[in-house]
């Protein structure tokens, strides 16, 4: 349950998550942006498979990205500079996005497919460190600060699917590129909103402010090393908080002096250690991510609606909407209940049984029968599989650095769950190939 004295970080929290995924929520619901600009290089494979393309470029991007901020990124001495460098970044690939789609790309088709995939992979770069930066000292916050930074994530496609359906309605479905700059103008704010946020309200919080000056800050690492120098500022802000705030009850201790940063352990050794004690939620979230990304987002696009009532591209977006909206009640859900333990992996591995059943929906092209005929059918899977995504995903990384004592050793699963999040996404696109080619054999 979240206390009052946490809302407003719980809240922020919420915002950052929505900003990590919105831009990219916005891409995709701009598909016929991309399917108008790369039909021009006259290459129907490029037109065809785009989506599959960019995703999984996206997302080892965010893998290689990943495992870089968690080796190369000790403390959260830098945290402010980079978080404001990378949504800095974010606002510059959206608004060049925004004016591509009004310009004129058909002299140069495929150069301009080539830039478009680069600049992907860089902004989730961007937006990849965004999140581990964020998702760390949300990690040492507490449980309800992931809570809402998942719940902010998951509430990014329910969102993104309704204003294209609004601008869908409002511009036309003939009009693709003017719908995108719509998406991407939309994105270029959102990120520009949250520089404000963080750098105005954020970063001075008295909470933040502690993390951000705790010796997390102070590491020094010399031949595998840890040595750590807590600044006596660092407890004077501790002193000063009100003893009864509850992110800081029994734990003032601990964070003046915490044993796990003082104890002179080995890099390998410390992450051995926090893999041995989690593993059970590390693995969940793998499976769950694993499973999630098998059919999402490519196989939606593949979907073909069974009659001509609706249109291909609205009928898409209409099946984005309901996943985001399964996807946003699941993490709403799990920031009011909480499950036992040993029940997260069994539940992340039953999962598989959505994933059966999506592809048994209309995914054209195929040469297997199609079980679902009906329009609404997959609509209501793609809604029961991000519904459990919501809530497996949201308990999992909330419940890994809960288990963790001290904050080095909080931000370190912290990371380790980003990590893992981007190596179960990235496993999981590689199945969308060979998924769709085992239904059309």
């Amino acid at each position: 349950m979240i206390l009052k004295s946490d809302l407003g970080l719980f809240l922020t929290t919420a915002f950052f998550g929505f900003v990590y995924q919105s831009p990219w929520g916005m891409a995709w619901a701009a598909s016929g942006f991309f399917s108008t600009k790369f039909s021009e290089t006259g290459n129907p494979a490029i037109t065809e498979n785009y989506p599959r393309y960019l995703q999984f470029g996206g997302i080892a991007t965010i893998v290689l990205t990943n495992l870089a901020y968690l080796l190369g990124v000790r403390g959260t001495k830098y945290t402010t500079r980079i978080v404001v460098a990378c949504l800095m970044g974010i606002i510059i690939v959206f608004g060049g996005f925004a004016a591509s789609a009004l310009c004129d790309t058909s002299s140069w088709a495929k150069e301009f497919f080539i830039a478009t995939t680069v600049t992907y992979c860089l902004g989730c770069a961007l937006t990849t460190t965004f999140k581990a930066s964020i998702f760390v000292v949300c990690g040492i916050l507490g449980s309800w600060a992931v809570k809402g930074f998942i719940l902010g994530q998951s509430s990014t496609g329910f969102l993104s699917s309704l204003l294209s359906l609004a601008t869908i309605a409002a511009r036309g479905q003939d009009q693709p590129l003017v719908c995108a700059f719509y998406f991407f103008i939309t994105s270029t704010l959102i990120s520009s909103s949250c520089l404000v946020v963080y750098s105005c309200s954020f970063i001075k919080h008295p909470s933040v402010t502690m993390v951000l000056n705790t010796a997390a800050q102070y590491v020094a690492i010399e031949h595998e090393t840890m040595a750590v120098k807590i600044p006596e500022e660092s407890t004077v802000i501790v002193d000063q908080l009100a003893p009864e705030a509850p992110l800081f009850v029994g734990k003032h201790d601990e964070l003046k002096e915490d044993p796990e940063l003082n104890r002179g352990n080995s890099l390998h050794h410390g992450y051995c250690k926090i893999i041995k004690s989690t593993w059970d939620l590390l693995l969940s979230l793998f499976v769950t991510l694993v499973l999630t990304l098998s059919v999402y987002p490519a196989a939606i696009v593949a979907i073909k609606p069974p009659t001509t009532i609706i249109a291909h591209h609205t009928y898409t977006v209409i099946i984005f909407c309901c996943f985001g909206l399964g996807d946003l009640l699941g993490a709403v859900v799990a920031t009011r209940m909480t499950l036992p333990r040993r029940a997260i992996l069994p539940l992340a591995l039953t999962r598989v049984v959505f994933v059966v059943l999506a592809i048994m929906c209309n995914v054209q092209p195929r040469t297997l029968p199609v079980w679902f005929i009906s329009d609404c059918a997959p609509a209501i899977i793609y809604f029961l599989l991000s519904f459990t995504n919501g809530i497996l995903l949201s308990l999992a990384s909330a419940m890994a650095p809960a288990s963790a004592q001290g904050a080095a050793e909080k931000g370190k699963i912290s990371k380790l769950v980003a990590f893992v999040s981007a190596l179960g996404m990235l496993i999981g696109s590689m199945t969308v190939f060979p998924l769709l080619k085992l239904i059309n054999l």
